[in-house]
């Protein structure tokens, strides 16, 4: 009787635990959702079904940190591999999640939030995606290759004499969603730098243009290189290089835009690139 009443009582304590956890896990969601609405309220207005400009995006103080121990110009000299022609430089997420790299926790935090499958999730939510998204695998860029979406964030920096200058272009096709957290310096007083968004003057001409490129962005790119502006699109808005300040864009053949030219730039323009993706 002894044994069968530890065991009973055993049973009830791993029955009670299971239950307790499922509460703790239960309250973990909500707390997790609710950060999420602080910072992208799931009612928010998707501006031409396409992109959320949001103000104040993260904490003050966190932020501050992210700028005051953002990597020098030798560490993006030494780890920046993707060696591309847009003008920065980068360190990818794999370098920074690396311990090795010895980054700081502010950054460390931020990028960690944003490689979390329930906030790729809740951004599909968010901008209305398809909710066959979320029945795919989900892992971080060039760590889960198996993934079948992948999130690739990079610290990226342009420095001044570069005049950090993109033209007209669209993003990688593979690309769902992406987001730019700007983290513009205290004492820096250039002007310029600010992301333009135009769309096609209309439907015809879209077409058109899709058509000319076979359905290739790389092709679209080609056509737009070095251009600020093109007769056959009109200017929808300009997101200003702010401190704090974050865009979301859906990806599409709508999603086009440029970087403005910055005009008496001293620091480095600096930012955080998110970006979800097929990965293949």
């Amino acid at each position: 009787n002894g044994i069968n009443e530890l065991s009973n009582n055993g049973i009830n304590e791993l029955s009670n635990n299971f239950y307790y956890n499922k509460i703790i896990l239960y309250i973990n969601k909500l707390n997790m959702i609710k950060n999420y609405n602080s910072i992208i309220p799931k009612n928010s207005i998707i501006k031409n079904n396409l992109y959320l400009n949001i103000e104040n995006y993260w904490n003050i103080d966190k932020i501050n940190d992210i700028i005051k121990n953002y990597p020098t110009k030798k560490d993006f000299e030494l780890l920046d591999n993707e060696k591309n022609n847009e003008n920065r430089k980068n360190i990818r997420i794999k370098e920074i999640l690396n311990n090795k790299n010895n980054f700081n926790q502010a950054i460390i935090d931020v990028i960690k939030f944003h490689s979390e499958k329930s906030f790729f999730h809740y951004l599909i939510d968010v901008f209305k995606l398809d909710k066959d998204l979320k029945n795919k695998s989900f892992g971080i860029h060039e760590i889960d290759k198996n993934a079948e979406i992948v999130v690739k964030i990079n610290l990226c920096v342009n420095y001044p004499n570069f005049e950090s200058v993109r033209g007209i272009h669209l993003d990688k096709q593979n690309s769902i969603l992406f987001g730019l957290l700007y983290l513009r310096k205290d004492n820096d007083k250039s002007t310029g730098s600010n992301l333009n968004l135009f769309k096609f003057k209309n439907n015809e001409i879209r077409n058109d243009y899709i058509k000319k490129c076979d359905n290739n962005i790389k092709k679209f790119n080609k056509i737009m290189e070095k251009k600020l502006n093109h007769d056959d699109l009109i200017k929808i808005d300009k997101i200003k290089y702010n401190k704090n300040n974050i865009i979301w864009l859906k990806n599409s053949w709508d999603t086009i835009h440029s970087v403005t030219q910055r005009i008496n730039a001293i620091e480095d323009r600096i930012f955080i690139n998110f970006v979800y993706m097929y990965n293949k």
